[in-house]
């Protein structure tokens, strides 16, 4: 854990250095090593850059980023409890180059691959990008968001199975949400998303499920 201002980590390869985890309180940079055996593999309250880092057999999500922007890249995430990557009130998530893969449930509960829910501040919005990425033998969703402005392109989401009490099973879900105000009154918070050259196959459900998107 360090607090107070940003951190990079940077190792010498993923083969040869490994640690339990990374909590960035201010954010920062984590390049070039592996992350096992702890809860979650790298959880960041601001700014974060992960490059080239492997996650796996944790006990929690091996990326979340929250209330803050983030950019994952060059990484793989695999043996996971939960989710893969998580981003909780996001202003910009950009995923590339990224492998996704068995992500397991905890106490029967999600298994999904990437999650992204709604900022907090209602004025702002999440802006997603996720590309040239593989997402594979997840649960309830490959990806799934929550209000969000979605761009996916050149990603593959395979084998996507149900959750418990046959609870979702879809390639992509993608659907409105609302943000509550200071005065007790909700905002709809309606997604956008754009999809190009990618293929949704082997779900349980659907390969892509959309509700209340402004464009398709």
């Amino acid at each position: 854990t360090v607090q107070g201002k940003a951190v990079t980590l940077w190792g010498s390869c993923t083969d040869e250095v490994t640690i339990a985890g990374a909590y960035l309180r201010q954010g920062g940079e984590v390049h070039d090593l592996s992350i096992s055996g702890g809860t979650n593999g790298v959880l960041s309250e601001g700014p974060v850059v992960i490059d080239r880092v492997r996650v796996f057999d944790n006990g929690w999500a091996g990326m979340y980023v929250y209330q803050a922007p983030g950019t994952i890249t060059r990484s793989l995430i695999e043996n996971t409890s939960y989710i893969g990557i998580a981003a909780e009130g996001a202003a910009t998530l950009v995923i590339e180059d990224t492998v996704i893969r068995d992500i397991r449930q905890h106490d029967g509960a999600f298994g999904r691959g990437i999650h992204i829910g709604l900022p907090d501040d209602p004025d702002a919005t999440s802006d997603v990008t996720i590309s040239r990425s593989l997402i594979q033998r997840v649960f309830q969703g490959g990806i799934r968001a929550h209000g969000a402005d979605v761009l996916i392109e050149d990603v593959v989401v395979l084998d996507v199975e149900e959750g418990v009490d046959n609870l979702f099973g879809h390639g992509l879900h993608i659907s409105d949400d609302d943000v509550e105000l200071a005065d007790g009154t909700l905002l709809h918070r309606p997604p956008t998303l754009t999809v190009r050259r990618s293929l949704f196959a082997g779900s349980v459900r659907t390969g892509l499920f959309a509700l209340s998107p402004q464009s398709a």
